[in-house]
């Protein structure tokens, strides 16, 4: 189990790379978490380090969003993919999120 623990977190250091992307789906990142809890309940200190990391990146991240969310262009951009015309394209809208002219 350590060695594993080990290569998740040796793998998550890498810059840009985040748990979905190393899992391969958001589905397969959820059952890692998942694992690296049952692991840091069984007293696997290393787990709950991953963990810990993990949150903090969560919190990093959430961080960014709200402060983006400041800025008018994303927020104003935000509402237009929250409008019902908007819902109904789905995905396709969604890299206008992050464009600002």
């Amino acid at each position: 189990m350590e060695a594993v623990i080990r290569v998740i977190d040796d793998q998550l250091s890498q810059p840009g790379q985040s748990l979905e992307q190393m899992m391969g789906s958001e589905l397969d990142a959820a059952k890692t978490i998942s694992s690296l809890t049952l692991f840091a309940s069984a007293g696997l200190q290393s787990a709950t380090a991953v963990l810990d990391r993990i949150g903090r990146r969560c919190s990093l991240t959430m961080k960014l969003l709200r402060s983006l969310l400041k800025n008018p262009a994303i927020s104003a951009r935000m509402g237009q993919l929250s409008s019902p015309d908007a819902r109904s394209t789905g995905a396709q809208r969604l890299p206008v999120l992050l464009r600002v002219d």
